[in-house]
Parts: structure tokens; sequence; C-alpha cells
């Protein structure tokens, strides 16, 4: 299966338990709403987590996220700087290529 026509983690899940992947989405919902954080902090605080699990998936769509909602890449960038804190120092391997291939593609 090439990377065109993998699936999602969401529709891997729903193929194969779709309870669990309704669940899952309802939680993510839930979660996601709150608006006791600006968009942005949220943003970046789901990508310092993703950093520290080293999920460049999430990483990379939390990253644009966090920008489109008014942070600057380097307040990204400080967030993957903050997750290696504790994640440890290869976090910023990912942090680099993510935000790179995200500048590569807004050009």
């Amino acid at each position: 299966m090439s990377n065109e026509e993998q699936m999602t983690w969401r529709e891997y899940v729903g193929s194969r338990n779709p309870e669990l992947q309704q669940s899952m989405v309802r939680y993510i919902d839930e979660v996601m709403k709150s608006d006791l954080l600006a968009d942005d902090v949220r943003e970046l605080l789901i990508f310092a987590a993703s950093t520290a699990v080293h999920y460049r998936s999430s990483m990379k769509t939390h990253a644009i996220r966090a920008m489109a909602a008014g942070a600057s890449v380097d307040q990204v960038f400080q967030a993957g700087v903050l997750a290696s804190l504790s994640a440890g120092f290869t976090c910023l391997i990912d942090v680099s290529d993510v935000l790179q291939e995200i500048a590569a593609e807004t050009e």
C-alpha cells in the first residue's frame, strides 16, 4: 500500500472497530472544544505533547494549526524545545524536520 493509499489512524481504527473509533472521535472532539485556552496555546500544547512522543503527523497538524491561530514559527519551535527537556534532545530533530517540511510546502 503506497502512502497515498494508506488510511489515516481514524480510518484504520474505524475499519477494525467502528464503535471504538466513534468513541475516540467523540472524546477528542469534546476535549478540543474547550475554550479555556486560546486556540494557539492549545495547539502549541498539543504540538509539544506530540513532540514528546515523536508523533510526527500530529506534530505537523498541530504546528500548522498553531500558526493558523496566530503562533509564530519561533513559538512552535520553543514548544518543541520545552518538550525536549522531558523527552530528550532527539525531539529537536523531529521539530526541525517538521518545521522545514511545513516551510517547504508553504513556499
